[in-house]
């Protein structure tokens, strides 16, 4: 039943229609709103077959509530699954679904032809894309709490700025950022720590994000379950800022690093710092090391439960 659910979703992904098709079931929309004369939301009842997943979906789809999905295919009913949001997309014939993946996934399941819309109408052809990208982030369906992981996509198409430099980054160095359902069983290693990249990017700018993926590639920790975790990729945000002008930080710190695998080195900051939070050991045990290296005083404190550089 949960491989179905996948099943389903791909056959939607990148779907062409019916311009014919659309301009007959536009031609009937029950208007709800006018804006300056001009329709802008109106009700269909919708046939599957016109409907198209586009791509700032594909991450949501690897975060889907199956359970849920599979209930509600089970015990499916129009009047309470309520209506999901559309675009007309006329180079391809058919509706882009910003809203309501889930539903469509349900319907399908228990042999619907159709379900109930909202068609947001008057969205020019050149802002379909980014209109159903910003209405898809904010919003909540047949999902697990939406994470800014999930939006990724949807981030890339509305040119976040942040997100597109964690995005050449991690393409740079072959690393996944939303993972399959397969890729996860199969132990792949992925960036877990999101939002520390992101982080890293405001705080330390591209370069510090290069410089975290690079010394972990070097380190071999690319390899590692844990290799882009919270406490390693936190770490690396601010060895950057206290180290990154130091000449062969990539390479003394990577070769520090190959000497254990994370969660080794994690456990070693612990010994050595057992009355700190391990993601603040990380750091301090680290600090330690390069000191030993470049043969230099230390260059964090923490103090008041906050990590501060020495000047």
């Amino acid at each position: 039943m949960i491989k179905r659910i996948y099943e389903i979703a791909d056959e939607y992904f990148n779907r062409n229609g019916n311009l014919d098709r659309m301009h007959d079931l536009l031609a009937n929309v029950d208007v709800m709103a006018t804006e300056n004369g001009q329709d802008i939301l109106g009700t269909a009842k919708v046939p599957l077959s016109m409907l198209n997943f586009p791509r700032y979906q594909v991450d949501r789809l690897h975060f889907l509530n199956e359970e849920k999905i599979v209930s509600l295919s089970q015990n499916f009913d129009l009047r309470k699954a309520g209506y999901i949001d559309i675009i007309p997309n006329r180079e391809r014939g058919s509706f882009d679904v910003c809203e309501g993946m889930g539903r469509v996934i349900a319907a399908h399941m228990c042999g619907r032809d159709y379900v109930l819309a909202n068609v947001h109408l008057g969205v020019s052809d050149d802002e379909i894309e980014r209109y159903g990208a910003e209405l898809f982030r904010g919003q909540y369906d047949e999902v697990r709490p939406m994470k800014a992981v999930h939006q990724h996509t949807a981030s890339l198409v509305l040119n976040d700025t942040v997100v597109s430099v964690v995005d050449r980054l991690a393409n740079k160095y072959g690393i996944l950022i939303s993972p399959t359902s397969k890729e996860r069983r199969e132990g792949k290693v992925y960036l877990k720590s999101y939002l520390d990249a992101l982080e890293i990017v405001k705080v330390n700018g591209a370069k510090g994000l290069d410089f975290a993926f690079k010394v972990i590639h070097h380190a071999g920790w690319d390899m590692e379950t844990f290799g882009y975790s919270t406490y390693s990729m936190r770490m690396m945000r601010y060895i950057y800022q206290a180290y990154g002008e130091e000449r062969k930080i990539i390479n003394v710190f990577s070769s520090i690093l190959r000497e254990s695998s994370p969660t080794a080195f994690k456990e070693r900051a612990r010994d050595a710092y057992p009355k700190r939070n391990y993601r603040v050991a990380c750091v301090l045990y680290a600090d330690d090391l390069l000191k030993q290296r470049f043969g230099s005083r230390n260059r964090f404190a923490y103090v008041d439960n906050k990590i501060s550089i020495v000047a």
